[in-house]
Protein backbone atom coordinates (compact mmCIF):
# COMPACT_ATOMS: atom_id res chain seq x y z
CA UNK A 1 0.00 0.00 0.00
CA UNK A 2 2.51 2.54 0.89
CA UNK A 3 4.38 1.86 -2.80
CA UNK A 4 0.89 2.86 -4.44
CA UNK A 5 0.83 5.71 -2.27
CA UNK A 6 4.43 7.05 -3.28
CA UNK A 7 3.34 5.77 -6.98
CA UNK A 8 0.89 8.12 -7.43
CA UNK A 9 2.79 10.91 -5.47
CA UNK A 10 5.43 10.66 -8.48
CA UNK A 11 3.03 10.66 -10.91
CA UNK A 12 0.89 13.66 -9.96
CA UNK A 13 4.43 15.76 -9.15
CA UNK A 14 5.78 14.45 -12.41
CA UNK A 15 2.60 15.81 -14.41
CA UNK A 16 3.47 19.46 -13.94
CA UNK A 17 6.79 19.81 -15.09
CA UNK A 18 6.00 19.78 -19.26
CA UNK A 19 8.66 22.05 -20.81
CA UNK A 20 6.99 23.50 -23.64
CA UNK A 21 7.97 26.91 -25.90
CA UNK A 22 5.56 28.95 -27.90
CA UNK A 23 6.70 31.80 -30.24
CA UNK A 24 4.17 34.68 -31.14
CA UNK A 25 4.61 36.88 -33.90
CA UNK A 26 3.26 39.71 -35.19
CA UNK A 27 4.21 42.67 -37.31
CA UNK A 28 8.00 42.19 -36.84
CA UNK A 29 7.30 42.01 -32.80
CA UNK A 30 7.95 38.16 -31.21
CA UNK A 31 7.04 37.27 -28.05
CA UNK A 32 8.90 33.87 -26.52
CA UNK A 33 6.80 31.85 -23.80
CA UNK A 34 8.53 29.19 -21.84
CA UNK A 35 6.40 27.01 -20.03
CA UNK A 36 7.57 24.79 -17.21
CA UNK A 37 4.80 23.36 -15.15
CA UNK A 38 2.80 25.91 -13.81
CA UNK A 39 5.25 28.64 -14.55
CA UNK A 40 5.26 30.46 -17.80
CA UNK A 41 7.65 33.26 -18.78
CA UNK A 42 7.78 35.60 -21.67
CA UNK A 43 10.55 37.30 -23.13
CA UNK A 44 10.56 39.84 -25.52
CA UNK A 45 12.40 38.13 -28.99
CA UNK A 46 12.99 35.25 -30.56
CA UNK A 47 14.81 33.08 -27.92
CA UNK A 48 15.13 28.97 -28.02
CA UNK A 49 15.40 26.83 -25.06
CA UNK A 50 19.41 26.38 -26.11
CA UNK A 51 20.01 30.27 -25.79
CA UNK A 52 21.02 32.43 -23.19
CA UNK A 53 17.94 34.05 -21.80
CA UNK A 54 17.34 37.32 -20.90
CA UNK A 55 17.44 38.22 -17.39
CA UNK A 56 14.49 40.51 -18.42
CA UNK A 57 11.22 38.85 -19.06
CA UNK A 58 7.67 38.53 -17.41
CA UNK A 59 6.23 35.53 -15.48
CA UNK A 60 3.52 33.76 -14.64
CA UNK A 61 2.22 31.34 -12.14
CA UNK A 62 -0.70 29.49 -10.66
CA UNK A 63 -1.31 27.01 -7.96
CA UNK A 64 -2.33 24.60 -10.54
CA UNK A 65 -4.96 23.17 -8.89
CA UNK A 66 -8.71 24.75 -9.93
CA UNK A 67 -6.70 27.75 -11.19
CA UNK A 68 -4.72 28.68 -14.27
CA UNK A 69 -3.49 31.09 -16.56
CA UNK A 70 -5.59 33.28 -19.07
CA UNK A 71 -4.81 36.54 -20.31
CA UNK A 72 -4.82 38.76 -23.92
CA UNK A 73 -1.33 39.69 -25.27
CA UNK A 74 -1.91 42.91 -27.19
CA UNK A 75 0.66 43.71 -29.77
CA UNK A 76 1.30 47.24 -30.43
CA UNK A 77 4.04 48.72 -32.65
CA UNK A 78 6.86 48.62 -30.44
CA UNK A 79 5.61 46.55 -27.02
CA UNK A 80 3.18 44.41 -26.38
CA UNK A 81 0.15 44.81 -23.40
CA UNK A 82 -0.77 41.67 -21.46
CA UNK A 83 -4.05 42.37 -19.86
CA UNK A 84 -4.28 39.46 -17.07
CA UNK A 85 -7.32 37.75 -16.51
CA UNK A 86 -6.72 34.91 -14.12
CA UNK A 87 -2.63 34.01 -12.72
CA UNK A 88 -0.50 36.00 -11.18
CA UNK A 89 1.83 38.29 -13.97
CA UNK A 90 5.01 39.75 -12.30
CA UNK A 91 8.02 41.41 -14.19
CA UNK A 92 11.58 40.32 -13.41
CA UNK A 93 14.82 42.61 -14.40
CA UNK A 94 12.89 45.64 -15.65
CA UNK A 95 11.40 44.54 -18.42
CA UNK A 96 9.79 47.77 -20.82
CA UNK A 97 8.68 46.17 -23.73
CA UNK A 98 5.84 43.94 -21.96
CA UNK A 99 3.33 46.00 -19.94
CA UNK A 100 1.53 44.45 -18.03
CA UNK A 101 -1.88 45.01 -17.64
CA UNK A 102 -4.12 43.83 -14.04
CA UNK A 103 -7.30 45.64 -14.13
CA UNK A 104 -8.79 44.35 -17.24
CA UNK A 105 -12.48 44.78 -16.39
CA UNK A 106 -12.29 48.35 -17.03
CA UNK A 107 -11.26 48.16 -20.48
CA UNK A 108 -14.16 45.67 -21.47
CA UNK A 109 -12.04 44.06 -23.28
CA UNK A 110 -14.02 40.92 -23.76
CA UNK A 111 -16.68 42.76 -25.93
CA UNK A 112 -13.74 44.66 -27.63
CA UNK A 113 -11.81 42.01 -29.41
CA UNK A 114 -14.21 39.17 -29.52
CA UNK A 115 -14.53 37.62 -33.09
CA UNK A 116 -12.25 40.13 -34.44
CA UNK A 117 -8.14 39.30 -32.66
CA UNK A 118 -6.56 41.22 -35.28
CA UNK A 119 -3.68 42.54 -33.43
CA UNK A 120 -4.65 39.92 -30.67
CA UNK A 121 -3.50 36.41 -29.05
CA UNK A 122 -5.60 35.36 -26.06
CA UNK A 123 -3.41 33.10 -23.65
CA UNK A 124 -3.70 29.99 -21.80
CA UNK A 125 -2.58 27.83 -19.65
CA UNK A 126 -3.96 24.88 -21.68
CA UNK A 127 -2.49 24.93 -25.26
CA UNK A 128 -5.30 23.37 -27.47
CA UNK A 129 -7.52 25.74 -25.67
CA UNK A 130 -5.50 28.71 -26.52
CA UNK A 131 -5.26 27.39 -30.47
CA UNK A 132 -9.08 26.97 -30.44
CA UNK A 133 -10.34 30.06 -28.97
CA UNK A 134 -7.79 32.24 -31.28
CA UNK A 135 -8.71 30.14 -34.35
CA UNK A 136 -11.94 30.75 -33.60
CA UNK A 137 -11.47 34.62 -32.70
CA UNK A 138 -9.76 34.94 -36.00
CA UNK A 139 -6.06 35.90 -34.39
CA UNK A 140 -3.93 37.74 -36.94
CA UNK A 141 -0.73 36.42 -34.63
CA UNK A 142 0.99 33.70 -35.79
CA UNK A 143 1.94 31.17 -32.62
CA UNK A 144 4.80 28.21 -33.66
CA UNK A 145 4.28 25.86 -30.90
CA UNK A 146 6.63 23.26 -29.92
Amino acid sequence: MRNYFICIIFIVCSCNNKKSIVLYEHNGICITRIDEGVVSKFYFGKFDINDSLPSHYVESSFSGLNSGMDAYLIFKPNHVELFVIMADFKTRGGIENIKIIDNWVNYNIHDKYSGNYLNVFRLSDHLPTEQKINADNKSNIQATYW
